[in-house]
């Protein structure tokens, strides 16, 4: 599994919190959380906060209902932790529960956004050889030397120069298991958002729109350092990322799946899921970024309205203000109408209400979700809408584009339901399947 570095942050403001330990990468999960284990100053606790914050750090990585395997060690000053709030001690209580919190999921999410790796397919073994063993971020089944003496070095420098990006794409990964270095939270930069232009998503134009770029922010720039959610989108932002190596697009399967060519062999890109990813990671540089907050929106030049059913009025009644955070501007229109003033500019050739149908009856049936958990569920749902689709067939440039853009991904690896947005079939596994070796 992937080993979360040494990380120091400081709690109560006088004592350092040490987190150090193992924790597993996405594709191995297990059903429930009871894989997970926690030492407090070496001592065994069950602590559903700091479980909980390990369980966040997989945020968008794993799919629903999984959970991850871990063994995390936080050692604090005596005086930072009460350890007399259970007859067995086997709970505790800090000074400062937040700071722990962050400190704990800031080490994980740093671990493994830097050493998730692709999956690999398997294919059936011919002559009783040994399968090849997966392979990670940063490692490849080819030395350079191999690379080379194939005769792919011309090919790989084509691919290197594919539309004119300056990529540090050799710079080499760290290890799984050493340490990370982790630079200090105030000088850290947030992620710049992509500039390349968004993946067509229908050529189709259901509203008469004016778009306009919000001449204010609707919601902070950046929201409280201290809740969860925003320091795991710190963590996301000052972590090194985890580059895809370079890639030249072949092809499409079923108007589904991109084919493309790396040094490590073939790539099969699932065009939903990683629309997905670069629309959702967009949304959030958008919303707590450097753009101040404004989440560009499509003003319409005649309001849609839209009916709730009476039962579901005062829901999004309650919840305008957090629709507008994501772009959507609504207004009440007496009774189960609303009017539509403005739908996020992500949704611009799509169905916004049927969007916001959906939205709503989320809204509906979680009603335990509040605060950044709502809205990054609702921006889930918009990004899943507004993504490119299964049978869509895309030009080469398109595809290529798109490869570009999961580059810049923070979290490329997976769509933000935790689905994996990529599988590798090695030089290696290709070689046995044809005889080669």
């Amino acid at each position: 599994g992937a080993s979360p570095p040494d990380h120091t942050l400081r709690a109560g403001g006088t004592q350092p919190v040490h987190v150090f330990g193992y924790a597993s990468v996405p594709t191995l999960t297990r059903a429930n959380r009871s894989n997970i284990n926690l030492f407090i100053n070496r001592r065994y606790v069950e602590d559903r906060s700091l479980t909980h914050a390990i369980v966040q750090a997989y945020h968008t990585l794993l799919p629903g209902g999984r959970f991850p395997l871990a063994a995390i060690f936080v050692t604090i000053a005596p005086t930072e932790v009460d350890v007399n709030v259970h007859p067995q001690k086997v709970q505790v209580r800090f000074v400062d529960e937040r700071a722990v919190y962050s400190a704990v999921q800031h080490a994980v999410r740093r671990a493994i956004v830097d050493t998730a790796p692709v999956p690999d397919v398997y294919l059936p073994e011919t002559g009783g050889r040994a399968p090849a063993q997966p392979t990670e971020r940063g490692t490849s089944s080819w030395s350079n030397g191999d690379w080379d003496s194939r005769g792919w070095a011309a090919r790989r420098q084509q691919i290197l120069n594919a539309g004119q990006r300056t990529l540090d794409l050799d710079a080499p990964a760290p290890p799984a298991q050493m340490p990370v270095a982790i630079p200090p939270a105030h000088d850290s930069q947030p992620a710049q958002p992509s500039t390349s232009p968004p993946m067509p998503t229908d050529s189709r134009n259901r509203v008469v729109t004016e778009q306009r770029q919000p001449s204010s922010p609707q919601a902070p720039a950046m929201p409280p350092t201290a809740t969860p959610a925003a320091a795991q989108r710190d963590v996301e932002t000052t972590a090194q990322r985890s580059k895809l190596p370079p890639l030249r697009v072949v092809g499409q399967v079923g108007a589904m799946y991109i084919i493309a060519e790396g040094p490590e062999g073939v790539f099969l890109i699932d065009q939903h899921a990683a629309h997905e990813r670069i629309l959702y990671e967009k949304y959030l540089a958008q919303r707590y970024g450097t753009e101040g907050g404004a989440v560009p929106q499509q003003h319409l030049l005649e309001p849609l309205t839209f009916h709730t059913g009476h039962e579901l009025t005062g829901l999004l009644a309650q919840h305008l203000p957090q629709l507008a955070t994501i772009g959507f501007t609504v207004e009440p229109f007496g009774g189960d109408t609303y009017l539509v003033r403005a739908i996020p500019s992500v949704l611009s050739g799509q169905d916004p209400l049927r969007t916001l149908e959906e939205i709503v009856h989320a809204l509906a049936d979680r009603r335990n979700l509040v605060g950044e958990e709502l809205e990054a569920r609702m921006v889930k749902m918009i990004c899943k809408r507004a993504s490119i689709k299964a049978g869509q067939l895309l030009s080469t440039l398109e595809m290529q584009e798109l490869i570009h853009q999961l580059e810049a991904c923070q979290a490329p690896r997976t769509c933000p339901h935790g689905r994996p947005t990529m599988i590798q079939l090695s030089a290696g596994e290709l070689e046995k399947a044809f005889g080669r070796v």
